[in-house]
């Protein structure tokens, strides 16, 4: 018994999400065509089975007082049973056994499934608050910056069911700051037109959006976004860098000459490496350790240094960058 409830875990874990799922972790055909037994794995084999058919009323019939039989996987029973409910439209029960899951089971994989129905059965009794609410407890819980961008899309779409013009509008303009490369980005600029808005972003909320397509290592949107900035070092230095992420290394390096930050000078020596300038590059290196000793990429730029030297098999010299680092960092 012991190993079937193993097996039956594994076999509930394979089943996210459910609603998209091919069944073909189980022979449904074979399971629904002979008697499957009274046992409770099998029985929830069955209900799983009938689910994916479409017979809702059946599924929930076979899963009753499962979850005293299966306590390990009593969030995939709950979850078989609300789907259940709502492809029935009986929501309110639908609701009250995906509340089960989310107050119970707060590390379940099925949490996030758990959380958009519920915010589409609010939105389909007009709760719209609750609706933003689970939303937002989605954005909260998210890592991955498209999916928050999917989340916030959808607060936004509730907005707009509701006529809420500028506070969507509001929304969306944090979209095309924050997830510049998200198909919803463009929603700001709709709504915009659409409604005799005036969309004209901030100098801070631009470089925000600049930020966002650098880290996002979007490099020629980043340098379109930094070239509509008042220049200074920290964007002088983004456009450089980008440009040396992209190959563009003459560009580069005729950006990085405008600068006199270590950073910038440590970049520029990688910059003339890149393009086999080995002379410059080292000069370049050994001048970041002359002009800030103390600053992170001195050590650096004596190691790569070193480095050109010892390939040009110029032993000593290499050596003496090696030993230089060793003892001053």
């Amino acid at each position: 018994m012991y190993k079937n409830k193993i097996l039956l875990i594994i076999f509930a874990l394979c089943l996210i999400p459910l609603a998209g799922l091919s069944a073909g972790e189980i022979n449904c055909i074979s399971q629904l065509s002979y008697s499957s037994g009274s046992e409770p794995e099998e029985k929830f084999k069955t209900a799983y089975c009938r689910y994916k058919a479409g017979e809702y009323v059946n599924t929930i019939k076979n899963l009753r007082r499962l979850e005293r039989q299966l306590p390990l996987i009593t969030d995939y029973i709950y979850y078989l049973e609300a789907g259940s409910y709502k492809n029935l439209g009986e929501t309110k029960k639908a609701e009250k056994k995906y509340k089960k899951i989310y107050s119970k089971y707060p590390d379940s994989p099925l949490l996030t499934d758990t959380l958009s129905s519920l915010a589409e059965i609010y939105k389909s009794q007009g709760n719209y608050q609750e609706a933003i609410n689970t939303y937002r407890t989605m954005l909260k819980n998210e890592q991955s910056e498209w999916n928050k961008a999917i989340y916030t899309n959808a607060i936004g779409e509730v907005l707009l069911e509701q006529g809420l013009t500028n506070e969507a509008f509001e929304l969306y303009k944090s979209v095309w700051i924050n997830y510049p490369q998200s198909t919803f980005s463009v929603k700001v600029n709709e709504i915009a037109n659409k409604n005799g808005l005036r969309f004209n972003p901030t100098s801070a909320e631009r470089f925000q959006r600049a930020e966002a397509l650098y880290n996002l290592k979007s490099w020629n949107n980043a340098i379109d976004e930094y070239r509509k900035l008042p220049s200074n070092d920290e964007i002088d230095f983004k456009i450089a860098k980008s440009m040396y992420n992209l190959g563009r290394l003459e560009s580069a390096i005729a950006k990085f000459n405008t600068q006199t930050s270590p950073e910038a000078l440590y970049w520029k020596g990688r910059s003339y490496e890149k393009i086999g300038r080995f002379k410059q590059a080292r000069q370049t290196y050994q001048s970041v350790y002359e002009l800030y000793p103390k600053s992170e990429f001195a050590p650096m730029g004596l190691y790569r240094a070193g480095k050109l030297e010892q390939r040009n098999l110029r032993v000593d010299n290499a050596s003496n960058y090696y030993k230089t680092v060793i003892a001053e960092y």
